[in-house]
């Protein structure tokens, strides 16, 4: 493990730890997780939106590397949130802050379905929108399954496309 602060992570370091942890550990790099905020880190290695791996420093096999999950799930919560999601089904059917109101509205019963989501899942803003749980939360299965029964072929579009975010 590599651990410092305030250190740009150039591919000539990335190479040394993988051939560190490779050579002296024993232990074979499969694949990297990098926070999607590291903006200085991935001019190093060219990705493109076809190439998303390198060349291993010790071996013929690459290296693939996954940006960080979680800022993906908060990415695609803005989205819906803040211009709605094209779902694919057609392209002329979208997810957005409108349908999670609906689905609010409708499971506003005593005994609710999506308990664990309050407004502020809808509503978040500025330094709120850091916080992960709220998109996890609102992109979660018990969403998707809410909008299912809720709703059925009405609002299957968005259903699927939280669990398919969710996966």
């Amino acid at each position: 493990m590599y651990f410092n602060y305030d250190t740009t992570v150039t591919k000539d370091l990335f190479e040394t730890i993988v051939l560190t942890i490779e050579e002296e550990g024993g232990v074979e790099v499969a694949a990297v997780i990098f926070n999607l905020g590291y903006k200085t880190f991935m001019p190093h290695f060219n990705f493109t939106e076809d190439q998303h791996w390198i060349q291993s420093p010790c071996t013929v096999t690459q290296k693939i590397f996954f940006p960080d999950i979680l800022h993906m799930i908060k990415l695609c919560r803005n989205l819906i949130l803040d211009e709605g999601l094209l779902l694919p089904s057609d392209y002329s059917a979208t997810f957005t802050r409108k349908d999670l109101v609906d689905l609010f509205e409708k499971d506003s019963g005593e005994l609710k379905m999506v308990f664990k989501i309050t407004p502020l899942n809808v509503t978040c803003s500025g330094s709120e929108r850091q916080r992960v749980y709220l998109a996890t939360q609102l992109l979660s299965q018990t969403v998707a399954k809410s909008f299912d029964y809720l709703f059925g072929k009405e609002k299957f579009q968005q259903a699927k496309a939280v669990l398919i975010i969710n996966a």
